[in-house]
């Protein structure tokens, strides 16, 4: 027993020491966490003191971006086109306190704004109990009157569930939607749930079968899901809980960015504003910002020069300093001309943040203003050129049965200073208004289809058209899409002054005139006996069945006449003359023909393609196109082009009809078909064989070369090459006395010579086109507003200058940084003389024509000027279109300040748009007081 006890006290003895050996150890390391922990705090609190204090408060800062004020556009009066307004934003950035109770806050911000808005609310809530009958009777296109009150760009609507997507077409809406839930994550989804991949991992074949899905996924199904990405409790009604979702995708997007701050809502009232700052305690991390709201006090006025600015979408311009969540960018017009000047240089202020919310502003750098850009233009002046020009097509459109004008809906109007080559106005209708792009949300749905989106069954049928007409004027192209192939239908973003062709009509006849006299074919006293009809006595004959017998008339009475057979004649007369080589060689020019694009470039229409220093615009800041100046260049392209598709059209078919011009006897070719046209999958030797008898082609309509067997050749590598789609054809061939044709040789010689040849290269060189140029009819194409640059430098006497609608640039507080002084382009030595002699037809033309006169004889100064009428295309008539109606104008007729040149579409007769140019004159110079004129 003793041992036993014994050994229990032993075992006692060893238990203390160890329990005594774990104490200390226990104790050793807790002294060594508190010397670690001390040494920490040493080391944060004394150290590194300043650093991390730096850095704590650096982590509770906001650093807002403050944007600078637009600068504004205003008119030579200084009247204000583009200002700004003051507005108030709500604003939203994201903190780590602020997303806690980020649901909760948001729809308290709603809860604000719709007391605040009551009487919106009210309205609402009307077109609630509207919307409900409209969807309970299945009529769901007049539903959807709820309007949100917050920053609203979510496609998916409500009331009832449905997308809205701003495109021509359904395809280009599918286009859309897909991008749509592809950015809300909805590819991924059905990729993983059906192929267990991610959207961007699949191959062709496997996005295109989760696209559809996609596709199929209802609007309704779609916002339950996006109910489900974003956990949001269903316990809000339906409005609120889209107004979440539109919130939180405006977050989810803004981080992909970089950027956790949103706008809310970029538009609110000072007392709405004020309501908000006094409960920002109470809603982590919103806050108010003052800013600068773009308007454009004249509406549509003056749209084609201001232009207009939109969201920045291009994420290059974040380099920029843009904010892609709210900058707007000008995109179109002065706005996008002068985007560097008019943008200015951006703020910023640092705020201290407590609890999500500004507490102390610690620091602040004000922003700087955009510069102010001056215009030429004169509102006044530009007002009565709008107003006169929408006036005068009314009428014309209510006198269809007349003139043939009904479709009189869009034109131009130009007033121009002639010393100066400063823009007076600059009308082009219809027009758009800029206010609409700035919207919240950017543009309607309709407004949108307005602008851009014409659905021209839809318009086809609501003008009571049959579907032969609506076939007929709005064809489908290759892809099955209705398009306005004849330019039937106005575009109000179209710049019609800068961006539109059409034949300058009668017009020209004044540079051919000048052109007769200088190369000394004409004189003042050179006579013509016009019948009516123009016989060059080479087997071209043409009647002018509108046109009167004007008997023998004078290079003055042929301008105020108008006629026809003198300056044909006198087109022939030069022609001829440049056949002779020292004759081309003295005006520089290589073919007979191009006499007149010599001239005309002299002056402004265009300029040598083959003169590196040519200068073919205008000059003037804003988009425009050149001008397409009759050449033998302009006319072998554009004969080969259209050869070049009736040949291919041909060779695809595998049949061509041929009518003789004389006895009008058809000929009928069959043939088996082949390709010329380009294919993705051709490969580049296939490719090369296409291009290689193309070429050929075009060889043939510019020079008048063809070898048979070199273009036989060609063709069988073509067909050899192209193995996928010639396998198993069998061509026919020759038989051996040549009689009949094999399929190769019927397509060389019945098909490509026969149109290139014959058709082409007798085009190119038939005297008949420069009769036509000579009267301002065929290839020469040129916009309104070069036109007038070209006529400001004919009465400048071949002066031409920069056209400009810069007058100056301002600082804000009006000082002049830079002026825009006249700038001579180029100078041609006119002879005065002549010019007298042309003008002296233009003081006939208006003054002296009693269907003209009548709207001249009581302005302030005397008027010279030229109508003109061009046609469209000889059948223009079948397709709803008429002539161009042209009028140019130009005084004081002693020494020219000003010209004024206006264009109608399908306006028929050109001394129709003299009201314009009558009142654009008159407000001109009674703008100016110009009554010493």
């Amino acid at each position: 027993m003793k041992n036993i006890t014994i050994q229990k006290d032993v075992d006692s003895d060893e238990e203390l020491k160890k329990r005594i050996s774990r104490h200390w150890i226990l104790m050793l390391i807790s002294f060594l966490i508190l010397l670690v922990i001390f040494a920490k705090a040493f080391f944060l609190q004394v150290v590194n003191h300043d650093y991390y204090s730096a850095s704590a408060k650096s982590k509770a800062r906001r650093v807002i971006e403050v944007s600078s004020p637009r600068g504004e556009i205003v008119d030579a009066k200084n009247k204000v086109l583009a200002g700004n307004e003051r507005s108030y934003a709500l604003m939203y950035s994201e903190t780590a306190e602020s997303k806690k109770v980020f649901t909760n806050t948001i729809v308290e911000v709603l809860k604000i704004l719709k007391n605040r808005y009551s009487i919106i609310s009210e309205e609402n809530d009307l077109n609630m109990e509207v919307n409900m009958r409209e969807i309970s009777s299945g009529n769901f296109q007049e539903a959807s009157l709820y309007k949100s009150l917050i920053d609203d760009d979510l496609p998916l609507k409500i009331y009832p569930f449905r997308f809205e997507f701003n495109a021509v077409d359904d395809v280009g809406k599918s286009q859309l939607e897909l991008i749509f839930k592809n950015n809300i994550g909805l590819g991924d989804f059905f990729a993983k749930k059906t192929l267990n991949k991610e959207y961007n991992n699949l191959n062709s074949s496997e996005k295109e079968k989760i696209d559809k899905l996609s596709l199929a996924y209802s609007a309704e199904d779609t916002f339950k899901y996006l109910i489900a990405i974003y956990k949001l409790p269903q316990i809000y009604d339906l409005e609120t809980t889209r107004d979440l979702i539109v919130v939180y995708n405006k977050v989810k997007f803004q981080s992909f960015n970089g950027n956790k701050t949103i706008t809310i809502v970029s538009e609110m009232d000072k007392d709405t504003a004020f309501l908000f700052k006094q409960k920002l305690r109470d809603m982590p991390g919103i806050f108010v910002e003052s800013m600068k709201r773009r308007i454009y006090p004249y509406g549509e006025s003056a749209s084609s020069i201001i232009g207009y600015l939109s969201k920045v979408d291009d994420k290059r311009y974040e380099e920029k300093g843009y904010d892609l969540s709210v900058d707007y960018i000008g995109v179109d017009g002065i706005e996008k001309a002068f985007e560097s000047q008019l943008k200015g240089t951006k703020g910023f202020r640092i705020n201290e943040i407590r609890s999500g919310t500004n507490v102390n502003e610690v620091a602040s750098l004000e922003p700087y203003p955009g510069k102010n850009i001056k215009l030429t233009i004169d509102m006044d002046v530009q007002a009565v050129a709008e107003k006169a020009l929408n006036d005068t097509m009314k009428d014309l459109q209510s006198k269809d049965e007349i003139h043939g004008s009904g479709n009189a809906t869009r034109g131009a109007c130009v007033a121009l200073n002639i010393k100066t080559g400063a823009v007076v106005a600059m009308a082009s209708l219809p027009g758009f208004d800029p206010n609409d792009f700035i919207e919240v949300g950017g543009l309607s749905a309709e407004k949108w289809n307005k602008y851009y989106g014409t659905d021209y069954e839809a318009y086809g049928k609501a003008m009571g058209w049959s579907q032969e007409k609506i076939d007929k004027i709005f064809p489908k192209n290759i892809q099955g899409v209705r398009e306005d192939f004849y330019d039937y239908l106005p575009k109000p973003m179209l710049n019609y002054a800068t961006q539109s062709l059409a034949p300058p009509g009668s017009t020209f006849k004044v540079f051919t005139g000048y052109m007769g006299l200088n190369e000394g074919i004409i004189t003042p006293r050179t006579t013509y006996n016009d019948q009516g009809f123009y016989d060059d006595g080479n087997g071209f004959l043409t009647k002018f069945h509108d046109e009167m017998k004007n008997g023998s008339v004078n290079l003055t009475k042929a301008l105020k006449v108008s006629s026809n057979p003198y300056f044909m004649d006198t087109a022939r007369l030069l022609y001829y003359k440049f056949h002779r080589a020292e004759h081309r060689e003295r005006l520089g020019i290589e073919k007979p023909l191009d006499f007149i694009a010599k001239y005309s470039w002299n002056f402004g229409l265009g300029a040598d393609p083959n003169d590196k220093k040519g200068y073919p615009n205008t000059g003037v800041e804003i988009p425009e196109i050149s001008s397409k100046v009759f050449s033998s260049d302009t006319i072998s392209n554009s004969i080969y082009l259209s050869n070049l598709d009736t040949i291919m059209k041909a060779l695809a078919e595998g049949h061509y009809i041929r009518e003789d011009y004389v006895s009008k006897e058809k000929f009928a070719y069959n043939f088996k078909p082949i390709d010329l046209y380009y294919r993705d999958n051709d490969s580049t030797q296939l490719y090369n064989y296409k291009k290689a008898i193309k070429d050929y082609i075009k060889e043939i309509v510019v020079k008048g070369y063809s070898d048979p067997k070199e273009l036989r050749e060609l063709i069988q590598r073509m067909i050899d090459e192209d193995k996928a789609r010639y396998n198993g054809v069998t061509f026919s061939e020759t038989s051996e006395d040549g009689k009949i044709l094999g399929d190769i040789d019927t397509i060389v010689n019945n098909v490509i010579i026969d149109v290139a040849l014959h058709d082409g290269y007798s085009a190119v060189n038939a005297p008949y086109n420069v009769y036509n140029a000579s009267i301002g009819q065929g290839y020469t194409q040129v916009t309104p507003l070069q036109l007038a640059s070209a006529f400001a430098t004919f009465y400048n006497g071949g002066t031409r200058l920069k056209v400009h609608l810069l007058d100056e640039i301002q600082d804000q507080d009006g000082t002049v940084v830079f002026k825009q002084e006249p700038e001579v382009i180029s100078t041609y030595p006119m002879n005065k003389d002549y010019l007298e002699v042309i003008k002296k037809g233009n003081y006939e033309m208006i003054n002296n024509q009693y269907l003209v006169s009548g709207y001249f004889n009581n302005l302030p100064v005397v008027v010279g000027g030229k109508t003109g009428s061009a046609t469209f295309r000889n059948d223009q008539t079948d397709f709803g279109r008429n002539a161009f109606a042209w009028l140019m104008t130009f005084a004081p007729f002693d020494d020219p300040e000003i010209v004024v040149v206006t264009v109608i579409f399908d306006g028929h007769w050109g001394r129709l748009t003299s009201p314009v140019n009558a009142a654009v004159m008159r407000a001109y110079f009674d703008s100016y007081k110009k009554k010493n004129y």
